[in-house]
């Protein structure tokens, strides 16, 4: 009887751990970013490996213990600001998994707007969302950004918002504009852009993007 040979390499999954090869340089490179609280641009053509590399990266500095809290918000899908918003709050728990604290935290920051919880169905994880209103909702956006910088005064972080050309489609006006004059006051984390479409990206940020990665 003929064994089968299992394929060893992942193509429709994120690579981590042994199954991670190649992609050294970059991987050292965005650590140094990370570490130094730099913004970075990852752009490649799908199934590059981009979302593999910010994962690697997560875990080696899970692994070494580094004091860097890490998130990755996956944008692929959103349509507008209040999508944004969600994703984001959906991944807060990704900083703080003690549901107490995370409902303390969030709670002081936005003590007139109702918080809800939703059971992740891929993870089983408690995520909040918050309740929007028309009367709310061009705030949002500065109060998600203020807690992000609360927790980056206890230690420093790394944000990844992957796919986020998404942000382009948006229907808000000046949504780009606003986000980035919140980013460019945090200098304890360093946020990391990934898109497929390079053009859309680096138009969003005028090109003043400090550094770039997995060129393809």
């Amino acid at each position: 009887m003929r064994e089968t040979m299992q394929n060893p390499f992942a193509f429709s999954n994120y690579v981590t751990g042994e199954s991670f090869c190649n992609r050294r340089q970059e991987l050292a490179a965005l650590l140094n970013y990370i570490e130094g609280s730099q913004n970075v641009l990852l752009f490649s053509h799908r199934r590059f490996g981009k979302s593999s590399l910010i994962r690697q990266a997560f875990l080696e500095i899970r692994k070494k213990k580094t004091p860097v809290g890490t998130m990755h918000v996956e944008l692929y899908g959103t349509i507008s600001e209040k999508d944004f918003i969600t994703r984001t709050f959906q991944c807060l728990n990704q900083l703080e998994s003690n549901l107490d604290r995370l409902l303390k935290t969030v709670g002081a920051a936005l003590k007139n707007i109702k918080l809800n919880l939703s059971i992740d169905p891929a993870t089983g994880a408690t995520t909040l969302s918050p309740s929007f209103g028309a009367a709310i909702e061009k705030t949002l956006l500065e109060e998600l950004m203020n807690i992000l910088h609360n927790y980056s005064l206890k230690r420093k972080l790394v944000i990844a918002f992957d796919e986020f050309q998404e942000v382009a489609g948006y229907s808000e006006d000046g949504f780009e504009k606003r986000l980035r004059s919140l980013i460019q006051q945090h200098t304890d984390i360093c946020y990391i852009f990934v898109g497929s479409q390079r053009h859309l990206i680096t138009e969003m940020f005028n090109l003043k993007i400090p550094r770039s990665l997995l060129r393809g």
